[in-house]
């Protein structure tokens, strides 16, 4: 038998991500979004890779994925 920490690591090779971009207009509300920070979106909580700004202030390209159902 597998040591637990083991069997949680496979599991988690096992799981599918879906990977998704979103694409938002810049505002002061969504100045500081970083990777700590979590989306909520299509009844899924997506997990934030990187935030990349669109131009000077234009909007923001945010990289995120989110376990397959």
């Amino acid at each position: 038998m597998p040591a637990p920490g083991v069997e949680r690591l496979q599991s988690a090779e096992i799981a599918a991500t879906t990977p998704m971009v979103f694409r938002i207009r810049w505002s002061s509300a969504v100045a500081d979004v970083n990777p700590k920070d979590r989306i909520s979106y299509a009844g899924r909580m997506w997990i934030i890779a990187s935030v990349t700004e669109i131009g000077r202030r234009e909007g923001l390209e945010i990289a995120a994925t989110a376990r397959a159902d």
